[in-house]
This record gives C-alpha cells, sequence and structure tokens, in this order.
C-alpha cells in the first residue's frame, strides 16, 4: 500500500473500520483494564476484529483494531493482540508505517508536543488533555516527522518497560534519534516505564507531574 492509498483502497478500510467499531463491545473488559474511556474509543474508532468476518480481515480474528486516521480517510490499522502472548502488534497488509498516529493534534497550534511510542500511551494523554502523537514502534520514525514539528517544543516519552533490554534499548534509541532531527530541540522523560502503565500505576496527578504538563 502507498504512502496515500487509492480511493477505492480508502474505501475499503472506512468499511472496515466501521464493521470493525460495531463489535468493540467485545474488547471493552480489556480497553477499560488499560483505563481507556468511551470516549476515547468513539473518537479514535477503535474496535474489535470479531470471529467470522469475511477476508482478508479473518487473519486478525480476536484483535483490538486501531485504525490510523488522516483527515477523515483510515489509511491502515494496527491490531493488538488482547493479552501480551506472542506476537502482540500486526499491521494491516501494506501499511506504511512512518507516519503518526493522531496526526491531528499537528493541526493545532500548541507550541509543546509529546511523542509516544505506542498507540494506546497516546489515547491515554489525549484523555487528559495533553497534546501527543504516537509512533506504531522503535523503527518508525522517519527524518521528513522532524520538519512536521517545527517551531515547537518537543518531549519524547520513551517505553522504557520493553520486554528485553534489547527492546528498551530500541526505545531509547528511537528517542535519541528523534531529538537529533528536530529543530527545537527537546528533552526525554519518563524513562523506566510508559505512559499507560504510570497512569495505571499512580493516576491522572502524577503522570501530568511526571512528563512536566501540570505546568502547561
Amino acid at each position: 500500500m502507498p504512502l496515500v492509498p487509492s480511493n477505492d483502497m480508502k474505501r475499503s478500510l472506512d468499511i472496515a473500520m466501521m464493521q470493525f467499531h460495531k463489535s468493540v463491545d467485545l474488547a471493552m473488559d480489556y480497553l477499560s483494564s488499560r483505563g481507556i474511556t468511551k470516549e476515547a474509543v468513539n473518537y479514535f474508532r477503535l474496535g474489535f476484529v470479531a470471529d467470522g468476518i469475511r477476508p482478508p480481515w479473518d487473519e486478525f480474528a480476536g484483535r483490538l483494531a486501531i485504525p490510523y486516521i488522516v483527515g477523515r480517510s483510515v489509511v491502515g490499522f494496527k491490531f493488538r493482540a488482547l493479552d501480551d502472548e506472542g506476537l502482540r502488534y500486526i499491521s494491516s497488509h501494506g501499511f506504511y508505517a512512518k507516519r503518526f498516529f493522531n496526526p491531528q493534534t499537528l493541526t493545532e497550534l500548541h507550541p509543546r508536543i509529546y511523542i509516544c511510542e505506542g498507540e494506546l500511551d497516546t489515547i491515554t494523554l489525549w484523555q487528559l488533555g495533553v497534546p501527543a502523537v504516537g509512533l506504531g514502534g522503535a523503527n518508525t520514525w522517519d527524518p521528513w516527522m522532524g520538519r512536521a514539528l517545527r517551531g515547537r517544543e518537543v518531549i519524547v516519552l520513551v517505553d522504557g518497560k520493553g520486554r528485553s533490554e534489547k527492546g528498551k534499548n530500541a526505545g531509547r534509541n528511537l528517542a535519541k534519534e528523534i531529538l537529533a532531527t528536530v529543530e527545537e530541540g527537546g528533552r526525554i522523560v519518563l524513562e523506566d516505564s510508559d505512559v499507560n502503565q504510570f497512569y495505571l500505576s499512580h493516576g491522572r496527578d502524577a503522570l501530568l507531574e511526571e512528563i512536566g504538563w501540570s505546568n502547561g
């Protein structure tokens, strides 16, 4: 799939998103356990791939569907397992991974932008009123993204609780790569946890203080 899907592909992805979203109640126990509200579920059009769905989506059955939306169009999906066994995330076929999740935040005049490694971390910050965009993994940064952040302070929230030391190092390296390409400089915070886990463990106020948003 190219960076910008064809109109036919966009229609196909939009139809799939609506189907998945209709089944999202089957994933609400999981989403609630991650502190994700119904309001956020509806805003981000999160969904669930129910059993019995037709190809080509049947291979993702049983997974949370996270659409990547640019403007009003879906450009691809990430599918997350509802447990942490095996491969947690799978992308839809041909999905161009080097793009922002929640890019509409960049159309707003926020002097400070937070970058998360992960969609659920980004959603968590959105619920708290913090301007954030997400990356779908440690290898999904492209230098052009730095140009989209011109004129803003950039705060990178590292996923510091990777399942292996290799994973943790990948997150740290991603943060350094980001800060090396943004013009205004920035800083790295939250290196020993991730946004969602910190929020669940310590609560809203502690998270906002930790990431420096309490002073806005």
